[in-house]
């Protein structure tokens, strides 16, 4: 569980960098 939680965190802040980078 913990593993998994961490996984989405970094996938979320990922996709919220990408987000940024692209506007």
């Amino acid at each position: 569980q913990q593993q998994q939680q961490q996984q989405q965190q970094q996938q979320q802040q990922q996709q919220q960098q990408r987000a940024t980078n692209c506007s």
